[in-house]
């Protein structure tokens, strides 16, 4: 699975069912998967979505 880095959002690393990892601040941070893309640690939430929809701003 392939991800978009769009300014002013986290970049991330890796997913798979469990986990994911993301780079924040130069610091890599590992996250635990919650369900229906969305992955946490204490402190930080992201949801990954699908970058195929048309009205998905990829050229922020």
């Amino acid at each position: 699975m392939g991800f978009r880095c769009v300014v002013g959002e986290d970049p991330v690393i890796w997913t798979s069912d469990s986990s994911a990892v993301a780079k924040l601040n130069g610091i890599i941070i590992p996250l635990q998967s919650k369900g229906g893309g969305t992955y946490a640690t204490p402190g930080k939430t992201m949801t990954i979505r699908n970058v195929d929809d048309p009205d998905w701003r990829g050229g922020a």
